[in-house]
């Protein structure tokens, strides 16, 4: 029997007293790729179901969704199968789009900066710099997250502002990429590339350039970036052999110290937001989650980020600051900074060297080595 859905029940009984700090928001339904994805997340949803509503909590009326054609967007165990847009079902034609619009800096400022100058696949979707720098130069105020299985999110940023991946899109087009007040003129260039149009009428059935196209487009590409069928998910399949004795071992403390609680398997995050007083130090403690909904509960809490391919994609945390996975480990065990605002769930963890070592063999095999990308050839 696979071990997920035992967790599946630890994390659902876990997330259930967590609510009475935050209810985490509901991951997206859905046909899930085994029995036991389905028995996890369906645990995780029920939590988040039956707890206490407060304002951490997903809003209220979200875009109708559907399940995205497997013919298009392949299971992969033992992720769920993914809830895409009622409007923005992907399509073969509409992700090749979309990856030739990812790598071209023609999207960005002067037409000079491309989604890839923050989300690069050798530095597994992100950029290995603790705060990136803008289109226009300036720093982010915020790390860069992976962008491995971002399409399962129902909230997206660090802070859950955006209710949409493609609303995401849209803003991360504008702000970072520094396109705020020319973006008409830059959806105006991409028109007038020939290239371009072809790809466009396949994708949508006319070679008419407008935003909405190109952040459907852009969405649905990124929708493909996922991280599954790990090492780990070799072992829990069966296969004693996929991992080392030492991450079979930390497995059991994974589980056992209850990092579990918010790293739910399947995906490894449980899609809520916490405060583990990450940055609490700082002269203007960024107020996380509690600037959206405007609730001081709220203040000091992030999304927690999934741990599938994390060993690809330091540094860690909103601010950046776990240059090392060791470092974000030891974070995570040491409880938080004294005095700062933390959960109460979590707790300090006291664990002996070796057990360290296990934990850490644990999370890298959870890292799986997707087929290389083949780059586009830009039009």
């Amino acid at each position: 029997m696979r071990s997920y859905v035992l967790l599946g029940m630890v994390a659902a009984a876990s997330l259930a007293a967590a609510c009475n700090e935050a209810s985490p928001p509901a991951p997206h339904a859905g046909t899930t790729a085994t029995a036991a994805s389905t028995a996890t997340v369906s645990a995780v949803a029920t939590a988040s179901a039956t707890a206490p509503s407060s304002a951490s909590a997903a809003p209220a009326g979200p875009p109708p969704t559907v399940l995205a054609d497997t013919k298009v967007l392949p299971e992969l165990a033992p992720l769920p199968s993914m809830n895409v847009p009622a409007d923005n079902a992907p399509t073969t034609e509409k992700i090749e789009l979309g990856k030739a619009l990812f790598f071209d800096p023609r999207l960005g400022k002067d037409g000079k900066f491309a989604c890839e100058n923050c989300h690069y696949e050798d530095k597994g979707w992100a950029d290995a710099n603790a705060l990136s720098k803008k289109a226009d130069g300036s720093t982010n105020k915020r790390h860069t997250p992976t962008l491995f299985n971002v399409g399962y999110q129902n909230q997206w940023y660090w802070d859950g502002r955006a209710a949409t991946l493609e609303a995401q899109v849209l803003a991360a087009w504008k702000g970072q990429m520094g396109v705020t007040e020319t973006l008409e003129e830059r959806v105006k260039e991409v028109g007038k590339v020939e290239g371009y149009k072809p790809l466009f009428k396949s994708a949508f059935g006319s070679d008419e350039v407008t935003t909405d196209r190109i952040v459907k487009a852009l969405a649905t590409f990124v929708r493909t970036l996922r991280s599954g069928d790990a090492p780990f998910d070799r072992y829990d399949r069966g296969d004693k052999k996929a991992i080392s004795e030492s991450a079979a071992r930390g497995w059991e403390i994974f589980r056992k110290v209850g990092c579990a609680s918010c790293h739910a398997p399947p995906l490894f995050t449980d899609l809520s937001f916490h405060a583990v007083g990450i940055g609490a130090d700082a002269k203007e403690p960024d107020l996380g989650r509690g600037a959206i909904t405007k609730n001081e509960a709220d203040n000091g809490r992030f999304k927690t980020p999934t741990l599938r391919s994390v060993s690809t994609n330091a540094p860690y945390f909103h601010d950046g600051s776990g240059k090392k996975l060791e470092d974000a480990v030891d974070y995570m065990l040491s409880g938080g900074p004294a005095g700062a605002k933390v959960d109460s769930s979590f707790k300090k963890v006291e664990l002996k060297k070796e057990e360290r070592a296990d934990l850490l063999a644990f999370v890298r095999a959870l890292e799986a080595k997707p087929a290389k990308l083949e780059r586009p050839k830009l039009p």
